[in-house]
C-alpha cells in the first residue's frame, strides 16, 4: 500500500527550483495528483501551483522508494504567496481558501486516510512587513494542526523550520521559528544553514544541489517520524544539556548524537550561528571550541538572566552550524532563547515524541 502524503504550505513547498528534478521509481510507484487524475510523479507537482519548474517532491519520491521498498502518492497542495497569518495571505486556517481547496484535492484522491501532512515553514507569514507575534504564531499554527488531525484522523504532521532570508526582521523570524518548535508537530526538517543567495534566488532554494540537499533532509526527518528509523538520523545533533559556569563567561552546549560524532569545524569555518542573550540583549562571544559532542562558547560575562539561540534570523545562513559527521551532515535544528542554568526539561507528565524533546523554550 502506498504511503500518502499531504504537503501543504507556500511557494517553497509548491516548487520554485530552476529546474525540473528527476524522479527514480527503483521499481516502485510514485504518483502525484493532479487535477485530472493520478500521474507518476514529474515536475510541476503542484495541484494548483504549477508556476515553478521544480520542486523538491521527485527527489523526495526517489529518496522514499529506495529507502521503504514501496510506493509513495503524493498530493502538492502547496500554492505561492499563502500564508498562515499574515493579514494580505491568511489563506490556510480552516475555512480559508487554500484549506478549502486540500480537503477537494484529498476528496479528488480516492483516499480513504492520509498518512502524514508536511507543512512549510510560513516564510510568507514575514512578508509585506507582516511582525506576527509568538502567541499569534503559535495558536495558529497548533489549530491548523488540529483541525488536520481533527478531519484526518491517524495522520501524522510534520512542520519544516522556516528557512533564513535577509528580507525580514529578527524578532518576527524568530517568532515564527519559536511557535514551529513549540508546536505539537513532529520535526520537518532544519534548512536555516542553507544560503539562498548561494543556492537559489535570495528567497527560495533553487538549485540543483541545494534542492537535493533540502529534498534529503525533508525525507530523513519523516523517516524518523514516521518509520522509526535510526535515533537522530533526520534531527541532527540534539540539545541533551545546556549550562554556564561560574564566572558567567562560557555557555556549554552538548549534543547528543546516536551513531556519528559532531562535525569538527575546519580552521578556515569555525563554528557560528549562536547568540547568547543577557535579559534580552545580545553579549559579544569571543570564541565557540569543540570537545568531542560539546560546543564551548566564550562571550561577555552575563549579569541577568541568560538565553541561547541557534539560527536567530539568519544568524546560520551559509555558515558552519553544528553538524553530525554523516554523509548528509544534518544540522542541530534552530533555537530560539532556550534556558541556560538549568535547561528546560520537558513539563512533568508530558509526554513529547523524540523528534521535539529539545523544543522547550
Amino acid at each position: 500500500m502506498a504511503f500518502k502524503l499531504v504537503i501543504l504550505g507556500d511557494s517553497h513547498f509548491a516548487g520554485r527550483a530552476g529546474s525540473a528534478q528527476t524522479f527514480t521509481a527503483g521499481g516502485h510507484t510514485g504518483r502525484m495528483l493532479k487535477s485530472d487524475g493520478w500521474h507518476t510523479i514529474a515536475d510541476p507537482t503542484g495541484y494548483y501551483d504549477v508556476s515553478g519548474n521544480g520542486s523538491y517532491w521527485p527527489l523526495f519520491a526517489t529518496y522514499y522508494c529506495a529507502d521503504q521498498a514501496a510506493d509513495i502518492d503524493i498530493i502538492n497542495a502547496a500554492v505561492g504567496s499563502t500564508g498562515l497569518t499574515n493579514g494580505a495571505t491568511t489563506n490556510w486556517p480552516k475555512g480559508g481558501s487554500l484549506y478549502t481547496q486540500m480537503v477537494t484535492a484529498i476528496t479528488a484522491s480516492g483516499w480513504s486516510v492520509v498518512d502524514a501532512f508536511l507543512i512549510s515553514g510560513w516564510g510568507n507569514d514575514t512578508a509585506a512587513g507582516a511582525t506576527p507575534s509568538f502567541a499569534t504564531e503559535a495558536t495558529a499554527i497548533n489549530l491548523l494542526i488540529s483541525n488536520l488531525q481533527s478531519d484526518y484522523p491517524g495522520a501524522m504532521v510534520f512542520h519544516q523550520q522556516m528557512g533564513s532570508f535577509t528580507s525580514s526582521d529578527r524578532a518576527t523570524a524568530d517568532n515564527i521559528r519559536k511557535a514551529i518548535n513549540s508546536s505539537s508537530a513532529l520535526f520537518g526538517g532544519a534548512v536555516y544553514d542553507i544560503d539562498p543567495t548561494t543556492f537559489g534566488d535570495g528567497l527560495h532554494i533553487t538549485t540543483d544541489t541545494g534542492v537535493a540537499r533540502v529534498a534529503k533532509r525533508l525525507w530523513l526527518a519523516v523517516r524518523e517520524g514516521f518509520f522509526g528509523s535510526t535515533l537522530y538520523s533526520g534531527q541532527g545533533p540534539t540539545v541533551l544539556s545546556c549550562t554556564i559556569n561560574a564566572g558567567l563567561t562560557q555557555t556549554t552546549i552538548t549534543y547528543g548524537l546516536a551513531s556519528t560524532p559532531l562535525l569538527p569545524a575546519s580552521a578556515s569555518s569555525p563554528w557560528a550561528g549562536y547568540r547568547i542573550m543577557d535579559n534580552g540583549s545580545s553579549v559579544t562571544i569571543s570564541d565557540v571550541t569543540q570537545v568531542g559532542n560539546t560546543h564551548v562558547i566564550t562571550h561577555t560575562a552575563i549579569v541577568g538572566t541568560p538565553t541561547l539561540s541557534l539560527g536567530s534570523w539568519y544568524d546560520g545562513m551559509g555558515v558552519a552550524v553544528p553538524s553530525d559527521s554523516s554523509s548528509n551532515l544534518i544540522p542541530a535544528r534552530a533555537l530560539v532563547e532556550i534556558a541556560v542554568v538549568p535547561f528546560s526539561a520537558p513539563p512533568a507528565g508530558v509526554g513529547i515524541p523524540r523528534s521535539r524533546m529539545q523544543l522547550c523554550m
